[in-house]
């Protein structure tokens, strides 16, 4: 498990196929940026650890306008606990519709 949380607190991330190195200023010590995320999504995910911060960025640390979207983090223990990867967790996200019944 030492070896899962070290490989979720680096702050290199794919996403779709990109390679984003840039931490988010609102992450705090055991957690990972999940997603940017509507409110209402938010309040779909059945996560115990979620969090919502105040300011969403893209990969490359330029912030995002949108009115209604939201930096997600998670516990890292959470995370890992799951069995999934964070990459699998994030797949499974729908705009229209969050199920994390996996």
């Amino acid at each position: 498990m030492q070896l899962d949380t070290c490989l979720l607190s680096c702050y290199t991330v794919y996403m779709n196929l990109q390679k984003i190195d840039f931490k988010h200023p609102e992450l705090l010590d055991n957690e990972v940026f999940f997603t940017n995320s509507s409110l209402s999504n938010f309040q779909k995910m059945e996560f115990r650890t979620k969090r919502i911060g105040i300011i969403a960025y893209d990969g490359k640390g330029h912030q995002l306008t949108h009115n209604d979207w939201f930096p997600v983090f998670l516990s890292n223990l959470e995370v890992v606990s799951s069995g999934f990867s964070l990459k699998l967790l994030r797949s499974n996200l729908s705009i229209d519709r969050v199920d994390h019944n996996i």
